[in-house]
């Protein structure tokens, strides 16, 4: 089947379909939220995020715009990216030890 297809299906609810996609994209999808943020926690927290918010948004994707592969490679990025971005404004707005 193909990823479209199992997007489409886990759209509908099917729990099984979109297993299947996170099997075929979990590594993938780590590596890239890894490769933002440099730690592992973070890296997996992001993909079951990532995964999370494809399950809510699978009925609003049109395959004929890009590949299932590529939208859920930039829900992650966008995840990872927003993650680093809340890091770094912690860290400067963190007060001042005296």
């Amino acid at each position: 089947m193909r990823d479209s297809e199992l997007l489409e299906s886990a759209a509908a609810g099917d729990t099984h379909a979109l297993a299947e996609l996170v099997a075929r994209h979990h590594a993938t999808l780590y590596a890239l939220a890894y490769g933002i943020l440099s730690d592992s926690t973070e890296a997996e927290q992001i993909v079951g995020s990532a995964f999370s918010e494809v399950q809510w948004q699978a009925r609003h994707f049109s395959p004929s715009h890009y590949p299932v592969s590529r939208w859920l490679s930039d829900i992650t990025r966008m995840a990872a990216v927003e993650r680093l971005r809340a890091r770094a404004s912690s860290i400067t707005q963190a007060p001042a030890r005296q």
